[in-house]
Parts: C-alpha cells; structure tokens; sequence
C-alpha cells in the first residue's frame, strides 16, 4: 500500500474494496485514482493558477509602484510650483516695502522743505 504508482495498486484495491467507483478507489478515500494520484491533476492546475496569481501580483505592485512614482512625481512640481509662489511673494512685498519706504522718504523730505519755509517765513514776519 505505499506504493506511489496507482497502476500497481489498482488491482490490488480492486480485489480489496469490490471494484472501481466514480474515479477513486471506494472506501480508500479521495486520494487513489486509477489515472492518478489525487492531486497531480488538480495540482497542475493549481500550479498554474497560482503561477497566474503570481503575475498578477507582479504586475500589480509594478502598477502600484508606478503610481507611488506619478504621486512622488506630482509631490514635488507641487513643491517647486509653491516654493516658486512663495518667492514671487517675497519679491512682491519686498518691492512694496521699498515703495513705501521711498514714499516715507519723500513726505519726510517734503515736511523738511515745508518747515523751511515756514522757518523762513517766521524770520521774514520776525524781521519786518
């Protein structure tokens, strides 16, 4: 009985178990049939599905690294397109800020020639 070649055995648990019965040697459970062992068929089969499986897993996670790629890609023309606003920010209001301090420099010059003249003004009256 341990032999693994089921054509040796087929005779024997023919004469043991009264014949043969639906693929599998009645009352020896599901693993003897006379094609095969149980299992090589269906193993061959599995075999390949997994072998499917495994493809598709293959190219899944390729597809997933392809994806983390396109979102690290995207990541970083965000990064650039925000660092190059926050740039163009900090021109503009440096610009701004040298506006104003150049208007600030004109009324302060403004005030002095004004204060000057009123100064002169006052020393004209004064004088008369």
């Amino acid at each position: 009985m341990s032999s693994s070649e089921p054509t040796i055995l087929s005779p024997i648990l023919d004469a043991v178990c009264n014949g043969h019965h639906g693929g599998f040697e009645r009352g020896c459970g599901l693993g003897w049939s006379r094609m095969s062992r149980w299992g090589d068929s269906g193993n061959q089969a599995s075999n390949y599905n997994i072998k499917q499986l495994i493809i598709e897993l293959q190219n899944a996670k390729a597809e997933i690294e392809a994806m983390h790629a396109r979102d690290k890609e995207r990541e970083e023309a965000m990064k650039a397109r925000d660092k190059e606003r926050e740039e163009t920010m900090k021109a503009r209001e440096a610009e701004r800020e040298e506006a104003m301090q150049a208007r600030e420099r004109e009324m302060q010059a403004r005030m002095e020639r004004m204060e000057a003249m009123l100064t002169m003004h006052i020393i004209h009256v004064i004088v008369k």
